[in-house]
């Protein structure tokens, strides 16, 4: 199995784990405190990205050559974009597909969760020399 095969399956299992922390938070920040899903689901994504990255940077890419901040900081502009994909899907699927919330979520989160890894094993988390 080749090393990047390997960090896929890592960061899939890392992800798997957080996104279950960001479909609890989307529920009970919609559901039961009422707020706005598409609020709910930017704020449940960031908690779980956030939570994400600092897991996968110590188990799947530490042997990444940028530093803590920096490596952050590349990190939330590469998730700015899997937010914006995120929430544009979820209101299409909510209001036109008529999906549920949480079933709007569960099928964005395969195309997002993709994207952000390849991103991230390109150009954020880049080996050391």
């Amino acid at each position: 199995m080749s090393k990047k095969t390997r960090r896929f399956l890592k960061y899939s299992i890392i992800g798997v784990s957080t996104f279950i922390i960001d479909l609890s938070l989307l529920w009970f920040l919609t559901d039961v405190i009422h707020i706005y899903y598409l609020v709910s689901t930017f704020i449940a994504f960031m908690v779980g990205v956030t939570i994400n990255y600092f897991v996968s940077r110590r188990m799947v890419f530490n042997e990444t050559a940028r530093n803590l901040k920096t490596g952050y900081l590349y990190f939330l502009i590469v998730v700015s974009f899997g937010i914006v994909f995120t929430l544009g899907i979820m209101y299409i699927l909510v209001n036109y597909a008529h999906l549920s919330i949480i079933g709007s979520r569960i099928v964005t989160s395969g195309f997002i969760g993709v994207f952000n890894f390849l991103i991230n094993d390109t150009f954020n988390f880049k080996i050391k020399p």
